[in-house]
């Protein structure tokens, strides 16, 4: 039995192409594959600095549920707001990871925000045709 490729990625497991032939003679995956992730090239004015929006979007959701987790255990109240913290950093399920991610995804949000502005203002992309 001869190697299945995809683009540059050789699978030579015979289970494993055994398998991927069957699911490939009824939905017809490789060609969607080869068509759409390996010989599709990718435009020449994407590159490193394009990524920033995407990542700025992905920490506000990422601040969004943090921040609803963080709210079930957190007392907002002057007496009790260092306590709650405590609590949540010593007592809460994975409290220390959740309020860890809430913090540093806060900052590193606003650096990845501030990137993404200085791109499109030194490229100019804010002008028309895209003002709106």
């Amino acid at each position: 039995m001869s190697a299945l490729r995809f683009g540059p990625i050789e699978i030579k497991n015979r289970f494993v192409i055994k398998a991927f032939k069957v699911i490939d003679d009824r939905f017809g995956i490789k060609e969607i594959l080869d068509d759409e992730v390996f010989e599709k090239i990718a435009p020449s004015h994407l590159n490193f600095w394009s990524c920033f929006g995407g990542i700025s979007f992905f920490l506000f959701i990422s601040q969004v549920v943090t921040g609803m987790l963080l709210m079930i255990y957190y007392q907002p109240d002057v007496s009790q707001a260092h306590a709650s913290v405590a609590m949540i950093m010593n007592e809460a399920p994975f409290g220390w990871l959740i309020r860890g991610i809430h913090v540093w995804g806060s900052s590193l949000m606003l650096v990845t925000i501030g990137i993404h502005m200085a791109k499109i203002y030194i490229g100019g992309i804010y002008k028309a045709p895209r003002e709106l």
